[in-house]
């Protein structure tokens, strides 16, 4: 003890170490910070530069000034260059207050280069603005366009080795991706990509992206567009949106529908027996209208003070999908059949949000409250008849499965940053929040059953984070998260699982800056993942090759990651990493005993594993017109079992992936953006995929001053992205899915106004409803 407290106050001891630190503000005419800025220290004597450093949030520093006379230039985009001779004195701390008069953005051309990276220990951070990320679709695309992520066979974007990630708009959870597709990507600054979280962040998941948008700005706003997609079918989707800034009140509205058309296809084989195999090929045409919106209203109550009203939610008022499907066995003793599937879903759901957010002092002090809550309601009918080849004339036997699912959630958050100094910063917080779910089954036809599933989930958590400069080379982060959990589940008013859970979950980081072109940090954190409640449901869905259950007695897993960042050369970063799973849930398909012909599909706690990710990329402008992002990923996932003869094996198969990403500015103002993906053989808990690669370019151009922007897209032209998972369990269950994905698209927009309106999500829920699916 007597140790760790002279270690603790040797630390204050450090961090206290008087320096010569002077401070000063850069605003806008109309006194606001001015988000993003460059500052050249010159010597006045010669004009040489004694420093050059970017800034942000309106706040620069200057250390070990020695007292003399200095000039000060400032750029930052949007505003005209400024210099400033400022005379520095001993004892004084602060410098002027300097104000950037704002260019006349009908005069400037933007020429968009390629993102900047910038690597720490955990995360990865990549600059949007003016880059070419920015003149992306939507949101949605510009994340497939983002080094570091990627797009698996079923469409989800992943961290290479941790999944699914968590996705904050501003530093609040986002409501579903809709949110994230909605999003102007030229309101977007930067890309946070953290592959290690801290405490600051719910310990539920594996990774978190944060996209931090542009400050709002101007007096209004109107922006209207739409895209047609042309694949197997056609696709559309139009979008209004419209911002308004009236003294102290901001408005923006934004409604968007799309009408989406699909046609896939899939084929599955399995082994029954020695002599027998399955073998299914299926059609299926997907039809989705749906209408999405965002409504929000900020309100500037004081200078420092702001609250946010906020409102956002979809409705599906047609989702329709046929699949026709043919089995048969290589054993004439099974009769071969035919499926017809017929699934209707109509869904609503919305999330409403009041903010509060107050920065007490200039130094960094800040509160935010949020409360949230969020309702929505989804049926689902699934028909289906099996039809025996050669009995074609017979009435068909109608199977009906209908689900109803009514999810509720509350939330309210409270978080509080302290600076006590200029090199130590305290971020503390607490989160509660309460799911209620009430789903109904009704099943008629070979199998007749009727279930009520009842889920209730509440948590509480509080979490307290310390980031401490020892010097301008060295910076360490430590933090602590405490959660307590409690889950009741139902299935027709008898409880089933009644537990609750506490847990602590530490981090730590510590970040190492030799200089500019060269940096390394390693983290640590402790991340728990919960079973959804479909894993958990032990209800039973039965169809035509699939009987599904839950399994009520899973527990949660725990992660430790462990994470070292090295960049090398300003364009070069590399990552290592190492994840320890603690009882990790897997997904199970296999082969039925008693009717060999079905797939059970289950869920199991499994042994202790390990998984290993590395990745390499390299960004860089080679020539005033081309720029180039490459980036290398490799990762393992473990899975051990034992085959049909008895022989204890691991699927560990590593996956690998590569991009390459180019960015061409051609004559006449046009920017051609073309793109590479390669996804490598690799395993992923119970099967591993076969390789699959993607090729996809755009040409884009502006007119009418910036106004008009017209976008021309195609993927994946010269490959059939067609993915290919094999199981290791029972059947060896061969998956090949034939997705929609080769089209050719045209996008247009036009924009009256120049607003660049500040987006704050302030949804708190996104984790809680995934795990309501």
């Amino acid at each position: 003890m007597r140790i760790l407290v002279c270690f603790i106050l040797s630390l204050f001891a450090v961090v206290s170490r008087s320096e010569n630190v002077l401070t000063g503000k850069v605003v806008d005419p109309d006194n606001q910070p001015v988000s993003q800025f460059n500052l050249v220290l010159i010597s006045p004597s010669d004009s040489s530069t004694i420093s050059s450093t970017s800034f942000t949030d309106g706040i620069y520093t200057l250390k070990d000034i020695q007292p003399n006379e200095y000039i000060i230039k400032i750029t930052s985009f949007g505003y005209a260059a400024l210099k400033k001779t400022v005379k520095t004195r001993l004892g004084v701390t602060s410098l002027p207050t300097l104000v950037l008069q704002p260019n006349c953005i009908k005069e400037i051309t933007v020429i968009a280069q390629q993102p900047t990276i910038r690597s720490t220990a955990d995360r990865i951070i990549i600059n949007v603005e003016n880059s070419i990320l920015s003149n992306a679709l939507n949101g949605s695309d510009m994340l497939q366009k983002t080094p570091g992520l990627i797009r698996d066979t079923s469409g989800e974007l992943i961290v290479a080795g941790k999944g699914i990630p968590k996705y904050y708009i501003d530093g609040k959870e986002v409501h579903s991706m809709n949110e994230v597709r909605i999003l102007n990507p030229k309101n977007i600054q930067s890309l946070e990509i953290i592959d290690n979280p801290s405490a600051a962040y719910d310990a539920d998941g594996h990774a978190v992206i944060l996209i931090n948008t542009l400050d709002k700005a101007d007096q209004y706003l109107l922006r209207l567009g739409g895209d047609f997609t042309q694949s197997r079918k056609g696709s559309v989707s139009e979008f209004i949106e419209g911002a308004l800034k009236a003294g102290k009140i901001t408005t923006n509205l934004y409604v968007d529908h799309s009408t989406m058309n699909n046609k896939t296809f899939e084929d599955n084989y399995s082994v029954i027996t020695v002599n027998n195999n399955l073998e299914t090929h299926a059609e299926s045409v997907s039809f989705d209208s749906e209408t999405s919106y965002r409504l929000s209203v900020d309100i500037d109550i004081a200078k420092n003070q702001s609250l946010i009203f906020q409102s956002n939610g979809y409705y599906t008022d047609a989702s329709k999908i046929n699949r026709n499907q043919l089995s048969y066995f290589s054993n004439p003793a099974f009769d071969n059949f035919n499926t017809h599937v017929e699934k209707f879903i109509q869904s609503w759901q919305t999330n409403n949000t009041i903010s509060y957010n107050c920065k007490i002092d200039s130094l960094g002090q800040n509160i935010k409250l949020i409360a949230d809550y969020t309702i929505g309601n989804k049926e689902n009918t699934n028909n289906f008849y099996n039809q025996i080849v050669g009995n074609e004339n017979n009435p068909p036997f109608w199977n009906k499965n209908y689900n109803k699912g009514k999810p509720v959630i509350y939330s309210i958050k409270a978080d509080y940053t302290k600076p006590f100094s200029k090199t130590m910063l305290l971020d503390i917080g607490t989160k509660y929040y309460w799911i209620k779910g009430n789903d109904i089954t009704d099943m008629t036809g070979s199998t007749n059953l009727y279930q009520h599933y009842l889920t209730d989930e509440q948590n509480l958590s509080a979490y307290a984070s310390l980031n401490m400069k020892l010097d301008d080379k060295l910076e360490f982060r430590v933090g602590l998260r405490g959660e307590k959990t409690f889950r009741k589940i139902q299935k027709d008013y008898v409880v089933f699982s009644d537990a609750n859970q506490f847990g602590l979950f530490p981090s730590a980081s510590i970040n190492y800056s030799c200089s500019e072109s060269f940096s390394t940090g390693i983290s640590y954190s402790k991340r728990i993942s919960r079973p959804s409640f479909s894993a958990l449901d032990p209800s039973i869905y039965v169809d035509s090759l699939t009987n599904r259950k839950g399994n009520p007695n899973l527990i949660s897993t725990d992660i430790h990651s462990f994470q070292l960042s090295c960049k090398f050369f300003s364009f070069i970063s590399f990552r290592v990493g190492y994840s320890y799973l603690i009882h990790p849930i897997y997904f199970m398909v296999y082969k039925d005993e008693v009717q060999p012909q079905l797939t059970d599909v289950r869920f199991i706690n499994g042994d202790n594993v390990g998984r290993y990710t590395a990745s390499l990329t390299f960004n860089k402008q080679l020539l005033p017109w081309w720029s180039i992002t490459l980036s290398g990923l490799f990762y393992t996932s473990s899975y051990p079992y034992i085959d049909d003869n008895n022989v204890r094996r691991n699927n560990n198969t590593p996956g690998k992936n590569i991009t390459l990403q180019n960015s061409i500015k051609l004559p006449a103002k046009v920017l051609f953006d073309i793109g590479y993906q390669y996804n490598g053989k690799g395993s992923w808990t119970t099967s591993y995929n076969e390789p699959y690669w993607n090729l996809y370019f755009s040409l884009q151009r502006s007119f009418l001053r910036e106004s008009l922007t017209c976008t021309v897209t195609a993927n994946d032209l010269f490959n059939q992205l067609t993915s290919r998972q094999h199981s290791v369990l029972s059947g060896q269950n061969l998956n090949v899915f034939d997705a929609d994905d080769t089209y050719f698209g045209i996008s247009i927009k036009y924009q009256i106004g120049r607003s660049k309106y500040k987006y704050s999500s302030k949804s708190e829920n996104s984790e809680e409803r995934q795990r309501l699916h």
